[in-house]
C-alpha cells in the first residue's frame, strides 16, 4: 500500500545516491509529531537526525535503491522537474513512500520505500538571501534583482 506524508527534508540525496547508505537515494524526513508516532506505532523507529552541533530532530529515513532510478522530483504543481542538486534541509515536502518488511537469519526488519517526493514550496534561487559587496541583501523583483554589483569597480 502506498502512503503520503508531508513534513521537513533533511539530509536529501535526491540527485546523487548517499554514498555511505549503499549508494542508495533517500531523503530524512521530519512530519509533525502525530505523524512521528503513528510512524513508531507501525513499528519504525525514529532516527535521530542531526541539523547542527546543538539540534537534533526525529523523523524517518525513507530509500529508494539506486538500482531503480533516481526519485521522481514534482513541484508543489505536480509537474515533474529535475534538480541539478540536493533538496535543501529544511524544505517542505511531501513524499510518496511504500512500507516493506522481511525476515531473515538476522531477524525482522521494516522500512520505508521511496517513491515520490514534492516540493511545497519553491526552491531557494541562486541569489536568494545573498549580501551584496557592501553588505545589504539583495533586493528581489520577480525573477532578477535591484542591487548589482559591479565587481571590476571594486579597488583594494
Amino acid at each position: 500500500m502506498e502512503f503520503v506524508v508531508e513534513g521537513k527534508a533533511y539530509w536529501a540525496f535526491t540527485y546523487k545516491p548517499y554514498e555511505v547508505a549503499d549508494h542508495n537515494y533517500q531523503v530524512m524526513l521530519v512530519p509533525d509529531a502525530e505523524t512521528m508516532a503513528r510512524f513508531e506505532e507501525r513499528g519504525h523507529k525514529p532516527k535521530d537526525i542531526k541539523i547542527n552541533h546543538d539540534k537534533v530532530l526525529k523523523g524517518v529515513r525513507i530509500a529508494k535503491r539506486k538500482e531503480y532510478g533516481k526519485p521522481p522530483i514534482h513541484d508543489k504543481n505536480q509537474d515533474r522537474i529535475f534538480l541539478d542538486e540536493e533538496i535543501p534541509n529544511g524544505t517542505k515536502v511531501k513524499v510518496k513512500f511504500k512500507e516493506w518488511e522481511m525476515d531473515n537469519k538476522y531477524g525482522h526488519f521494516k522500512g520505508l520505500q521511496l517513491i515520490a517526493i514534492m516540493l511545497m514550496e519553491d526552491l531557494p534561487l541562486p541569489f536568494d538571501k545573498v549580501k551584496t559587496i557592501n553588505g545589504a541583501l539583495a533586493k528581489k523583483h520577480s525573477n532578477s534583482y535591484s542591487t548589482i554589483v559591479c565587481i571590476s569597480n571594486i579597488q583594494s
